[in-house]
């Protein structure tokens, strides 16, 4: 693997020398190393950290490792083709969707937060708390969970329903 020298790296690939399971590891790396970026950066602007953030990051960083790990092997139980086109294909609607449904879920608890129960001082509004870590494990399930059967649904040879 390698993760400073680009020109063999590109040589590698541009040869088609690089196989399936290491571009996985090339992705996997990635992804988690974003993943990791994106939580830490929460901690560096966030006021209020607290109990609940902690939560909520290793809620995502968790879900990230297992799901990609589980979502490869289901990739090479099937044709062992594609992994991460399947992936980047399949996971930008699945999280378009998810992030649309985390939308609408958070408007409706401000309006049910703010005019129903008359809380608009409501602390869990202002900072992170249970909401966040819900709705994190909420989010990471259901995408790690779409994407898992749509890849083994690819990568089965005898595509039926």
């Amino acid at each position: 693997m390698y993760l400073w020298n680009t020109k063999a790296l590109a040589t590698k690939l541009k040869s088609g020398e690089l196989s399936q399971h290491e571009r996985f590891k090339y992705s996997f790396l990635y992804i988690v190393l974003t993943t990791v970026t994106i939580e830490f950066l929460f901690y560096v602007t966030e006021e209020q950290l607290n109990f609940f953030t902690l939560i909520s990051s290793a809620i995502a960083i968790t879900a990230t490792v297992v799901g990609l790990i589980l979502s490869y092997r289901v990739n090479k139980m099937g044709d062992d083709k594609e992994f991460i086109d399947r992936y980047v294909c399949v996971g930008l609607p699945i999280a378009v969707k998810l992030v649309v449904l985390l939308i609408g879920i958070g408007i409706l608890y401000v309006i049910l937060c703010e005019v129903i129960f008359g809380c608009a001082d409501d602390k869990y509004l202002e900072e992170s708390s249970w909401v966040d870590i819900f709705l994190a494990l909420i989010f990471n399930l259901l995408f790690w969970w779409r994407i898992i059967h749509h890849i083994g649904w690819i990568s089965r040879a005898n595509n039926t329903e």
